[in-house]
């Protein structure tokens, strides 16, 4: 997977990663290059416990981005990264991207952030998961997530939505026709 981020013409965001399925263990590939933060530059992480949402809080933090990092209430996962992020401004928010009370405080937090930047989803659940609950967390919270961040972002001139997700979904599958 090749992922590239650009404002105008300025590479801000560029990584690789091999995916490897039916297997126990990633192959490493070459480091993720980043622009090192301005002040006042927060990224939100949707789906942060994830294993890609783990490596995307490394190379952020890394690079001396503000986080505000959502996810279900998996602690221990990022609790894990907390040498990595003492030297960063990180707030954390505890949504099920299913409940739309849950989904309402989230995009009330992300609509008030002044140091809004981008929003990183990466959410997604199994892609053999009932059609509802694949229509709630890949299109539904998306919808929502990006509106409340588009506001801030459009006022300011500036910013970034990134929506990660899998080819899985092109496997045809006889559950997943009408998705």
């Amino acid at each position: 997977i090749r992922a590239i981020a650009l404002q105008k013409d300025l590479v801000v965001l560029e990584a690789t990663m091999r995916v490897q399925s039916l297997s126990d263990s990633w192959v490493v590939d070459q480091p993720v290059k980043t622009q090192k933060a301005e002040k006042n530059k927060r990224v939100v992480v949707i789906g942060a416990a994830g294993a890609v949402g783990l490596s995307t809080i490394k190379v952020l933090a890394s690079h001396n981005y503000s986080l505000l990092l959502q996810h279900r209430g998996s602690t221990n996962k990022i609790s894990k990264l907390q040498p990595l992020l003492k030297n960063c401004d990180v707030r954390y928010s505890v949504a099920d991207l299913e409940n739309s009370l849950d989904i309402k405080k989230l995009t009330k937090i992300i609509s008030k952030l002044d140091d809004l930047y981008a929003v990183v989803y990466l959410a997604s659940p199994p892609i053999d998961s009932p059609i509802d609950r694949l229509v709630a967390i890949n299109y539904s919270a998306f919808k929502e997530i990006a509106e409340a961040a588009l506001d801030n972002m459009l006022v300011k001139q500036r910013g970034l939505v990134l929506y990660v997700s899998s080819t899985a979904m092109f496997y045809h599958s006889d559950r997943l026709q009408d998705y």
